[in-house]
């Protein structure tokens, strides 16, 4: 039961940093979508405004990812008894 409670606490904890991670994705997207389509010239002349939030885009884009793959998920596996390797 120990094992349980921890797990679940562990999972509400990563849930909770996933979901910063998500919420910043979404101001960069917002901010972001403005600029878009993406073209070479638009790129090779982008703001620092833009490289900046481009920049937030893919640093919580890839956090967000390990969140999931290297915390969420093995505790879900443990807790569905599933085989994580």
């Amino acid at each position: 039961m120990k094992h349980a409670m921890n797990q679940t606490t562990k999972l509400q904890s990563y849930h909770a940093e996933a979901d910063v991670h998500a919420q910043r994705l979404q101001i960069a997207l917002k901010h972001l979508y403005k600029a878009t389509p993406f073209t070479v010239e638009s790129l090779e002349s982008i703001s620092d405004e833009n490289l900046a939030f481009l920049d937030l885009l893919s640093t919580r884009f890839s956090k967000l990812q390990d969140a999931i793959g290297a915390k969420i998920f093995p505790i879900l596996l443990d807790i569905l008894q599933e085989d994580d390797k």
